[in-house]
């Protein structure tokens, strides 16, 4: 496997029995490869970026991606991500309180400041 590509051959045969272009990159040293009861391959392939695939491998027949429930609890995302989220609907809860966003506010507030400066054409 590499970040792009997967190529699977069984010893002593000429021609893989796997090979192509993954749909999207994924993580190698996430992901592997294992064998069971000696009979069955088991790939588990870690996703470089967290999208849906519309197949596995390019070129392979592809499934409709609107049709995918990706609904996620929050608690299901790593806390960074879960951070980010929640700043997102923070923000977004804001703006249908007809509120300004914390970055609007913070250069209201940098605005209201400037203008009590002694020397501000808008002072007082």
């Amino acid at each position: 496997m590499t970040s792009s590509t997967i190529s699977v051959m069984l010893k002593g045969e000429p021609e893989p029995i796997l090979e192509g272009e993954f749909y999207d990159k994924i993580k190698v040293e996430e992901s592997y490869w294992s064998l069971e009861d000696n009979n069955y391959l088991l790939l588990n392939l870690e996703k470089a970026r967290e999208v849906i695939w519309g197949t596995v491998l390019k070129g392979d027949r592809e499934i409709d991606t609107k049709h995918v429930d990706n609904a996620k609890r929050l608690e299901e995302f790593d806390l960074e991500t879960q951070g980010h989220l929640q700043k997102v609907l923070y923000e977004q809860n804001r703006k249908l309180r007809g509120l300004p966003t914390t970055e609007e506010q913070k250069k209201i507030d940098l605005m209201n400041r400037l203008k009590q400066m002694p020397g501000s054409p808008f002072f007082g």
